[in-house]
């Protein structure tokens, strides 16, 4: 089966690109995939004249994403879009090849890049457990995302931050940081359209006011409702500056759900993909009950690390303590979001790992 990535990429595209020519060699689909990924993690390690031919592969089959009467025309319709500012860029071929495996994406050391003044005590209080994005109430929306210059959606470990993140649950809007110092609000009435692709459902919104431009590209999770529970995957905005990234996010379980699930001291299980490298797979368990704990781990073709700690509400936070000998520092924090029945943990990990570095990432758990 196709990784979720994947699936996405046949909504932006609208039809699988046809094979191109850059120097007498054929470039297949999976090429420029693989091409367009290892370009997006190290610009220095493919050939621009290969860059380039994948790119314009994408540009000549984007579709025109505003096909309704009187709706704005798609800026990323037309040639050399794939430079313009309002478009996804590459983003359309950021996948792995089918059946392929690639080095994952490696992020340059260093202190995770986490604001002070974002750290709160845990909801219980009696433990001071820094929560760096601070906390999620039960019942609220509850979100995170990596958010880093440009269109690409992912950058160095020095350039990408992490951010609080929340959308309308109809998929009309979104708000990375809100109410933060470096809030970003998108454009308010984005246009949805939603597909089912292979049994998931998927939000594809874009909007246009003036100069700024958003758009979302997102796996949803409705559960027979109007309103979107859960979601995941990209966003990306043009206001003052063009900015992207991937992001994470639910309503978050309401107490009386959280109070059933300690009473009974159930044991959930959890897994999914990562967004930024979906090659990376992970899996939680939460442990329910009067003192309520989580174990995680994160398995990728060039690593692996284990993690765990405590639950708090619906916050989980990591406890240096054990976190697996190969990690040097970092955190993972995360929220429970969904009914009971249909829970999900939305999340962030920043580690530090020997011989790999540090490694930045958020993603969606479902059980």
């Amino acid at each position: 089966m196709r990784c979720h990535l994947q699936i996405l990429i046949l909504l932006v595209s609208g039809v699988f690109l046809n094979s191109a020519v850059a120097g007498g060699i054929a470039l297949k689909d999976r090429d420029c995939t693989e091409i367009l990924k290892r370009w997006a993690a190290d610009p220095n390690s493919v050939p621009q004249s290969l860059v380039d031919t994948c790119q314009e592969k994408v540009v000549e089959t984007l579709p025109d994403i505003s096909p309704a009467a009187g709706s704005a025309v798609d800026p990323c319709a037309g040639p050399n879009s794939a430079n313009l500012i309002n478009c996804w860029g590459p983003w359309a071929s950021l996948a792995p090849a089918a059946g392929g495996m690639m080095s994952p994406i490696v992020l340059s050391q260093g202190d995770p890049n986490l604001r002070p003044d974002e750290f709160t005590r845990d909801p219980a209080g009696d433990g001071g457990v820094p929560l760096p994005l601070g906390s999620c109430a039960a019942g609220a929306p509850c979100g995170f995302a990596t958010v880093v210059d440009g269109n690409l959606g992912v950058a160095a470990a020095a350039d990408t931050e992490f951010r609080r993140f929340d959308m309308a649950q109809d998929g009309t809007s979104f708000v990375v940081d809100p109410g933060g110092a470096d809030q970003i609000t998108s454009v308010n009435g984005m246009q949805t359209r939603f597909s089912t692709i292979q049994g998931t459902e998927v939000l594809r919104a874009f909007g246009t006011n003036g100069t700024e431009a958003s758009g979302l590209i997102s796996r949803v999770y409705r559960y027979g409702g109007n309103d979107i529970q859960i979601a995941t995957e990209l966003w990306q905005h043009n206001g003052n500056t063009l900015q992207s990234g991937n992001f994470a996010w639910g309503i978050a379980t309401p107490q009386n759900g959280l109070d059933a699930l300690n009473a009974g001291n159930v044991t959930v299980n959890f897994s999914g993909r990562m967004s930024v490298d979906d090659l990376t797979q992970a899996q939680m368990t939460v442990n329910f009950g009067a003192q309520p704990n989580w174990t995680g781990s994160w398995v990728n073709p060039g690593y692996t690390f284990d993690a765990g700690g405590r639950v708090f509400g619906v916050d989980l936070i990591s406890n240096p303590a054990q976190f697996s000998a190969n990690v040097q520092a970092g955190v993972v924090q995360g929220g429970l979001v969904g009914q009971t029945g249909s829970l999900g943990v939305v999340h962030n990990i920043d580690v530090t790992l020997d011989t790999i570095g540090q490694v930045k990432d958020v993603g969606l758990l479902l059980q």
